[in-house]
């Protein structure tokens, strides 16, 4: 036990545990997939969220329009609707 002691005094006196400038760490594996895990859950994360954004918003202004717009009109709003709904949910990148 007493030679585990010396051995981490050591190698934590050498700074043997900080990464230097000069020499590249290589990272575990099980680091590379926690980080790939946690990428691949915020990316789901991100497509469930702009999918539930554009029916939403589609719903919700294809509501107003349908209360506020003669039914031709209410069925032609659709188009643009879609379109405002898509770029709110995938391009406008706020979410």
């Amino acid at each position: 036990m007493l030679r585990l002691s010396a051995l981490w005094n050591q190698a934590v006196e050498s700074d043997a545990l900080l990464p230097t400038l000069g020499r590249q760490e290589s990272t575990p594996w099980c680091e590379l997939n926690l980080s790939e895990i946690q990428r691949g859950a915020s990316t789901r994360y991100n497509v469930e969220m702009q999918r539930k954004i554009f029916w939403t918003v589609f719903i919700a202004l294809g509501l107003i329009a349908d209360v506020t717009l003669p039914l031709m009109w209410g069925l032609l709003a659709t188009i643009p609707i879609g379109f405002v709904s898509w770029w709110v949910a995938y391009r406008s990148d706020w979410f």
